[in-house]
């Protein structure tokens, strides 16, 4: 009987026994949260610790802050029963771990509600050491080491405090953390516990100790507790897989732990569970120094075993899992996607030789997939040796990406223009506005000298265009020219009107030169200075002091 599985709710009750046992219920009061009760107004230093059932004296005592018992030296919530005690409630879900009643080597957890309702007890005159937890059973789950395991909850899935019909079990999908049905109902930030002592003692007890070494001190320091019981209900169906994962190393340990906790949805790798040699389950063959670098190394990207089993399984066996950490080579979908236009095992050995080449410097796949895409959006002709592994990695990548950069540039450029063209074509107001201001403007500042010439824009969209091409904010200067708020003409060559050289803003009343820039917000060069300054002699101070 102690080998066969549970097959229904009393089966499963069969091997916890009746009631919670003093052991239990001891674990439970240390776990909750600890008080110092102040219970006179008069002498606020002396406190009842609910921890170690003593009266102590405590040299803090504010309500709600944290003290130390001088007993137990146990850090507790002082207490002022005339504040707050009313509404004070702690709540937690417990998950306390042990041996079947039937059978100690098989492996037990039952998941405890625990509730210390303070506040209704003291209004009935019960003082704070007279009260004792509500505790009551939610979930129990069997495990049985190669046969799987059992799990029952309370049918419907809901709560069992305050369960508006006497509580009856029912057999349901292997084991997950219960907190979350308490935290929709209500009870949001229910804190939850696994009583880790007592998972430890009980696991010495059953088969799953060999596993349980070899994971528990990750499983602990990494900290998810809802991992535990999903592992233990991996562990009890496919030992074997789970043995193999639990020894190669912390890598594969990593994977068990992420599998484990979230539900098999890691979506990491391809775990061949019901394998019985190391290569079945691992769906590839491990040489002896892969085995050896998996026991010692401290890399924990899972993701290296997905992209190892495509490798293996692509037919690649000279391409060892060290190379692969040291290249990058970790994402399956990279490797698919380089492999359509490289042979992996030759990008390798180019990437080692390109290394030797360039001093020792790291290069990765990663660096050599930014290449290939710069390549495609170039149009570059990969069939071509010279481009497909050029002489040199790093110029050619620094060479494409810049010329990516600026055809990306031109785009957005482009893109500006066309996106102010059509918001002016939407409002012709602005232009035909601009039109009755544009000849007086182009009587009053007509210049030439040196070479340059001022060009009046003869469409506000110029406006757009010059400021797309110089990288300034010109192009949002629409609406004030439009307006009249500000004059805005252009510095060009006088034998080539397409030649931009600058941009000139002038105040609206003609009194001076607000700013003259070149491409990028930049100052002019000489030449171009010596004409604003000449023009500004010319069409600005002489104007001043004519009309003065």
């Amino acid at each position: 009987m102690s080998s066969r599985m549970p097959e229904t709710v009393e089966e499963v009750q069969a091997h916890f026994p009746q009631g919670l046992d003093e052991e239990v219920v001891a674990r439970i009061r240390e776990i909750m949260p600890h008080h110092l009760w102040v219970c006179s107004t008069e002498d606020r230093h002396r406190a009842w610790c609910d921890s170690c059932g003593s009266f102590v004296r405590i040299d803090r005592s504010r309500h709600r802050r944290q003290a130390l018992c001088p007993a137990c030296l146990h850090e507790a919530e002082v207490i002022h029963t005339w504040r707050g005690c009313k509404t004070l409630r702690d709540r937690m879900l417990l998950y306390i771990y042990g041996n079947s009643a039937i059978d100690t080597g098989i492996l037990t957890a039952q998941a405890v509600y625990v509730e210390m309702d303070w506040g209704m007890a003291y209004e009935d005159g019960v003082m704070p050491w007279q009260v004792d937890p509500d505790v009551y059973v939610d979930s129990r789950s069997v495990f049985v080491y190669g046969k799987g395991s059992a799990t029952i909850r309370p049918k419907g899935g809901c709560r069992v405090y305050n369960a508006s019909k006497p509580l009856q079990y029912e057999m349901c999908k292997p084991a997950g953390p219960r907190w979350h049905v308490y935290m929709n109902m209500g009870y949001a930030g229910l804190p939850f516990y696994v009583d880790t002592d007592s998972l430890d003692e009980a696991v010495a007890e059953t088969p799953f100790r060999y596993i349980w070494d070899a994971v528990s001190d990750d499983f602990l320091r990494w900290g998810m507790k809802g991992a535990y019981l999903r592992f233990f209900t991996m562990t009890a169906r496919y030992p074997f897989a789970t043995e193999c994962l639990a020894k190669l190393g912390r890598m594969t340990r990593e994977y068990l732990f992420e599998y484990s906790e979230q539900n098999n949805r890691c979506g990491h790798i391809s775990i061949n569970w019901r394998g019985k040699t190391v290569a079945k389950v691992l769906r590839g063959t491990l040489t002896k120094a892969e085995k050896k670098w998996l026991r010692e190394t401290s890399y924990t990207n899972v993701l290296l075993v997905g992209a190892w089993q495509y490798v293996r399984q692509s037919g690649c066996q000279s391409i060892s899992m060290m190379d692969m950490m040291r290249y990058g080579m970790v994402s399956a979908d990279l490797l698919r996607g380089l492999a359509a236009v490289i042979k992996l095992p030759r990008l390798l050995r180019y990437l080692k030789k390109q290394e030797v080449r360039n001093e020792g410097r790291r290069l990765t796949v990663d660096f050599y997939r930014d290449y290939i895409w710069d390549c495609r959006r170039l149009g570059v002709d990969l069939t071509k040796k010279s481009n497909l592994v050029p002489r040199d990695l790093l110029e050619m990548h620094r060479m494409y990406h810049e010329q990516v950069g600026e055809m990306l540039r031109l785009e957005e450029e482009r893109r500006r223009i066309e996106q102010g063209v059509l918001k002016l074509r939407q409002d012709r107001s602005k232009e035909k506005a601009w039109q009755k201001r544009r000849k007086a403007i182009v009587r009053k500042y007509s210049f030439e000298a040196g070479g340059m010439t001022i060009y009046v824009p003869q469409h506000l969209k110029e406006l757009i265009t010059e400021g797309a091409a110089m990288h300034s904010c010109v192009g949002g200067y629409v609406d004030r020219v439009a307006s009249g708020g500000t004059i805005v003409v252009f510095i060009r060559k006088a034998d080539d009107l397409k030649e931009r050289v600058g941009t000139m803003e002038i105040a609206a009343d003609g009194s001076h030169i607000v700013q003259a820039r070149a491409k990028f917000n930049r100052d002019l060069p000489p030449e171009a200075q010596a004409f604003v300054d000449q023009f500004n002699a010319v069409k600005i101070e002489r104007r001043e002091r004519e009309s003065a």
